[in-house]
């Protein structure tokens, strides 16, 4: 009964990673561009295709998925143990901490210590939680809404317009989503 319900999970939680894999990958195949140098014209279709794979139109979303998707695979993990019942919960250090107690997968654990903890996340997600004052447990307020619930502004430029600069996270990213899902459903 318990590895039907994680497998509910992670049938979800592999997805939302393998779409973050694969819109990085388009990212990097397309350079990652935000200036496109001609002759404008309106509406501006061409610079619309030139720039659909750019950070400046699906970081925001892209790593929402990215972070929904770790929470969905660490859920999984997290209904298999028996000894606590599964409180609903979107922060993923205590997700990712009941996690390292059951489990010694360590290039799981090497994922999820890059990407969650403040001192080792890449940038520029870095940036973000740093300039929004925030952090990766509040990724499903922060990466979804403009602002806080009190009022706060989150920084969601500084995910933007990295330009080529952008492509090695993006690569980075992607090589990282597609070891780790080979590692859950190893593990799983």
């Amino acid at each position: 009964m318990a590895y039907a319900e994680a497998l509910k999970y992670w049938n979800l939680g592999i997805q939302y990673l393998h779409l973050a894999q694969h819109v990085s990958d388009e990212v990097v195949k397309g350079g990652n561009p935000w200036v496109v140098v001609g002759e404008p014209s309106f509406p501006d279709t061409e610079y619309f295709e030139k720039t659909k794979w750019s950070d400046h139109m699906l970081a925001t979303p892209l790593l929402f998925n990215f972070y929904h998707g770790i929470e969905l695979m660490l859920k999984g993990f997290a209904a298999l143990d028996s000894s606590k019942p599964m409180r609903p919960s979107h922060k993923l250090s205590d997700l990712a901490e009941q996690f390292h107690r059951n489990y010694r997968a360590t290039d799981v654990q090497g994922f999820l210590s890059k990407y969650l903890n403040a001192s080792t996340v890449p940038s520029p997600l870095r940036e973000f939680f740093k300039w929004s004052g925030t952090d990766v447990d509040k990724y499903y307020q922060a990466l979804k809404y403009p602002e806080s619930t009190d009022g706060k502004d989150y920084m969601h430029n500084e995910l933007y317009y990295q330009s080529e600069w952008g492509v090695p996270f993006y690569a980075e990213l992607r090589d990282d989503i597609l070891s780790a899902r080979q590692a859950f459903v190893r593990l799983g």
